[in-house]
């Protein structure tokens, strides 16, 4: 399908973006210089940081903190062979810098309701130096139960927060916790310099090391002099160039101003596209979203959702139905990162079931987009709405005798009810019900009422006043017994007669009595 519905990846740099760079470009400096610099700066401003070092995409960032958390210039570093806890759903450069400096990754389980990690798991693991936080899609875990575990236990910390920009547990901004927090402002995140990431330090030894690891392990950055070489080529630490460009600085200060008002839309939208697919009429325990741990906020990277695991084995066939459709979707980054190929090279053997979390995470969950470009309005979330339960497999039968799974759901309406100033006779909710009503059953007036029995109710009353020279009743044999109570109220005994129901419909046959000045009543009346 050519048109996209709802798009994972849009165009989110402006004409101030490109002219910035046009600037730089203009320029006579377009390696690493001002822009990046102020960049920095701001950047660090902005979310509460002492350091921030950029560099060229956000798999630099988790590839740079955790080699210079292993530098044994640091007072506490990782050694080679120590362990180092990382959430088995995760990115591939969450775990590639863990093997590439010669530690050892230790997999744990996520909670498949928050995407996460359960903090108080962390202590079941022994012999633990460290970990590699993963905030996935926006969401974190319980960071002040976490961080009392890393400072009970002196473990290390980084958080890879390449899709959690913005996001807070508390007050204090996800990347803010531990050692080092990574970014990512690749071309679909929440901001963009196109390529590009960050590492944020607590302290100026820190972010020493990280601006020579950078470039080359250059001396330039501390300095300081050393005999016998020339300091303008002096190597004093194991490096890199993972050094950005001077536009992808001058792009992301621009882009840093538009930030918040991006968050805004993504706030709204994300609000807007779960509500209008979770709370749908149609949803019976099909769909289920992701929990908002308390004191957590997050800026949503975007929609996570699952199937139910009666639907689990048409996963791959829906989302390929929503392909066709035009709303573009992913696995939750890896999925269970411990089934993916690479594991086998790599020579751990790991049993991927013992990951029940991760495992139900891969079979059924899947993402979709939350734009940031503009609010979605009703008639473009009904049509998302209406693509998803539109998929073949999930049009089956009401079961009866099951729990009602829209209680959960209509907690929070009933709370903001309960707040409101109306919660008697009609209101928006009651509005709002009595319009889906009529689209679900086609009718153009409907009229809600306390109980099924009231309902009936007022069904006589109605008649009785439409059909003043009514002679007959005529009602099946098998009429609920509120009915022929409801009817005694109304009309004499004399003039309501029960009548055998044909055994194929269960209803009044058709060929029953025809008799002028006479109601017939059947059982799709009480529906």
């Amino acid at each position: 399908m050519d048109k996209k519905v709802l798009s994972l990846v849009e165009n989110t740099y402006t004409k101030n973006d490109i002219d910035a760079m046009i600037d730089v470009l203009k320029s006579d400096q377009l390696t690493m210089g001002k822009n990046v610099k102020k960049f920095e700066e701001e950047f660090a401003k902005k979310f509460n940081f002492n350091y921030c070092v950029m560099v060229n995409s956000g798999s630099s960032a988790n590839l740079l903190a955790l080699s210079v958390l292993c530098n044994s210039k640091r007072s506490n570093y990782l050694k080679k062979g120590d362990r180092i806890l990382v959430p088995s759903v995760c990115w591939s450069t969450s775990v590639f810098p863990i093997l590439q400096n010669g530690l050892e990754p230790v997999f744990m389980d996520v909670n498949p309701e928050t995407l996460n990690i359960n903090a108080e798991d962390i202590e079941k693991y022994p012999n633990i130096r460290g970990i590699v936080l993963v905030h996935i899609l926006g969401a974190s875990t319980n960071m002040k139960k976490v961080m009392e575990i890393v400072e009970k236990n002196n473990l290390i910390t980084m958080e890879d927060t390449c899709e959690s920009l913005s996001s807070k547990y508390n007050d204090t901004f996800l990347g803010g916790f531990g050692d080092m927090g990574t970014y990512s402002f690749y071309f679909s995140h929440h901001m963009t310099t196109i390529e590009g990431g960050m590492i944020t330090c607590k302290t100026k030894d820190d972010y020493n090391l990280l601006l020579s690891c950078r470039a080359h392990g250059w001396s330039r950055y501390n300095n300081k002099t050393y005999e016998g070489v020339n300091n303008k080529f002096c190597f004093i630490n194991q490096g890199y160039n993972l050094r950005p460009m001077e536009t992808q600085g001058a792009m992301g200060l621009n882009q840093l101003k538009d930030l918040d008002s991006r968050n805004d839309n993504r706030r709204k939208n994300y609000q807007n596209i779960t509500s209008a697919i979770l709370n749908d009429h149609r949803n019976y325990n099909i769909i289920h979203g992701v929990k908002q741990l308390e004191d957590s906020h997050p800026e949503w990277f975007a929609i996570a959702l699952f199937l139910t695991e009666e639907y689990t084995d048409v996963l791959s066939e829906f989302l390929q139905y929503l392909d066709n459709n035009g709303i573009e979707n992913r696995p939750i980054v890896t999925g269970n990162f411990t089934r993916q190929p690479i594991m086998k090279e790599i020579s751990y053997d790991i049993d991927p079931t013992k990951f029940v979390g991760a495992e139900y995470v891969h079979n059924n969950g899947f993402y979709i987009g939350c734009p940031t470009h503009k609010i979605y309005n009703d008639e473009e979330l009904e049509n998302i709405s209406n693509i998803i339960y539109s998929f073949e497999k999930f049009q089956k039968l009401i079961r009866f005798y099951k729990r009602p799974y829209n209680i959960e759901k209509s907690i929070p309406y009933v709370n903001d009810a309960i707040k409101s100033t109306w919660i008697a006779e009609a209101g928006s909710y009651v509005n709002k019900c009595e319009d889906k009503l009529k689209k679900l059953t086609g009718c153009s007036h409907v009229l809600l009422t306390s109980c099924g029995t009231s309902a009936l109710h007022c069904m006589i009353k109605c008649l009785k006043y439409r059909y003043p020279e009514c002679k007959k009743i005529y009602l099946p044999n098998n009429t609920y017994i509120a009915g022929i109570n409801l009817l005694l109220h109304e009309y004499p005994m004399d003039m309501i007669e029960c009548l055998d129901n044909d055994i194929d419909t269960l209803i009044i046959s058709v060929a029953g009595p025809k008799i002028n000045n006479s109601i017939r009543m059947t059982n799709r009346d009480y529906s």
